[in-house]
C-alpha cells in the first residue's frame, strides 16, 4: 500500500469528513466504520481528482467497501494516469 497516497486520502477524510485518522485502518469500512455515504463519496472522487490531477470514474468507485480498497482503486487510478 502506497504510503504517501494512504496519508493523503486520511488527510482528505480528516479535513473534510472529520474522521479520527488515527483510528482508520486498511479494514476500515467506508460506510459503517467511517459513516460516509453516497455522497460523501463523491466528494472525496472531486477532492482526490483536484489534489492527484487524475481523472476518476466512478464506476472505479463502485466495489471499494473498506479504505484499503479505496487506496488499491486510488493506485491503479494514478498508474493508470501515469500511463497515458
Amino acid at each position: 500500500m502506497d504510503v504517501t497516497l494512504q496519508k493523503e486520502i486520511l488527510a482528505v477524510l480528516q479535513e473534510r469528513f472529520d474522521v479520527d485518522a488515527a483510528s482508520v485502518t486498511s479494514e476500515s469500512r467506508l460506510r459503517e466504520d467511517l459513516d460516509l455515504d453516497s455522497i460523501d463519496l463523491f466528494d472525496i472522487i472531486g477532492l482526490i481528482e483536484q489534489r492527484m490531477g487524475v481523472s476518476v470514474e466512478l464506476s472505479d468507485f463502485v466495489q471499494a467497501k473498506t479504505f484499503g480498497d479505496l487506496i488499491a482503486v486510488l493506485e491503479r487510478v494514478r498508474l493508470k494516469a501515469e500511463v497515458v
